[in-house]
């Protein structure tokens, strides 16, 4: 499996790159142009997968290191949301407070949301909608994305985290070595959340997870902004 993902990027990009480097034509064309953006987004995709191998190869050593700090949660989701609708992705909507402070490892936690997102759109290629909610109370904030297509049979729901996964009805028409939720239930797991999926067939799943909250020691009070966000 790993090895047949790792090929098809390879494969891709070096095709790319050698139709770039015979075109005749000058080095500012858009054809050109447009080849190097789809050999660097091939690349992006291996360098990807290679990261996951190196993660999950770690997780299973049990070493998974922390770098926490104290951060926006809002600024996270905000600027994962504007990555992919750079990348093309329409129709993704966000919705929660203006600010909500977190102590954690803010790169582990982009990359859960970014997981959970790109997972939501690689499955909903007809219906390209997608949407993100945050909820909190004084001890924890949860976040959850929700996309509105095929959804995932009930038996099949409890598998989705393990490692190498990938549901047998849709793993021939997406790509992906099932990495990406396992690394993300570790990641969550090692802050103390909780990570879960809920799903109807035929109209979508809300994968979600909670993390614990910064709090000031002099009244035990959540930092957060009292407006709230929607767009």
């Amino acid at each position: 499996m790993a090895s047949h993902e790792l090929k098809t990027p390879l494969t891709s990009l070096k095709g790319y790159l050698q139709i770039a480097s015979t075109m005749p034509c000058a080095p500012d064309s858009s054809s050109h142009r447009n080849f190097i953006m789809k050999a660097k987004d091939q690349s992006e995709k291996l360098n990807i997968l290679v990261n996951q191998l190196f993660q999950s190869s770690k997780i299973n050593l049990g070493h998974i290191p922390m770098e926490m700090s104290h951060f926006n949660l809002m600024h996270v989701l905000k600027e994962a949301k504007e990555g992919f609708e750079a990348a093309g992705a329409n129709g993704i909507s966000l919705e929660g407070p203006h600010e909500l402070a977190l102590e954690a490892d803010k790169e582990k936690v982009g990359q859960v949301i970014r997981n959970l997102l790109d997972n939501a759109l690689k499955y909903s290629p007809l219906i390209k909608k997608v949407s993100i909610n945050v909820q909190y109370n004084q001890s924890e904030v949860t976040v959850s994305v929700q996309d509105f297509c095929i959804g995932i049979p009930v038996e099949k729901l409890n598998q989705l985290f393990d490692r190498y996964y990938r549901e047998e009805s849709t793993s021939q028409n997406y790509s992906g070595m099932g990495l990406g939720l396992y690394i993300s239930f570790e990641i969550v797991r090692k802050h103390g959340g909780e990570i879960g999926v809920n799903s109807t067939v035929g109209k979508g799943s809300t994968f979600w997870f909670t993390l614990p909250l910064v709090q000031k020691e002099h009244n035990n009070i959540t930092l957060f902004s009292q407006g709230r966000l929607s767009n």
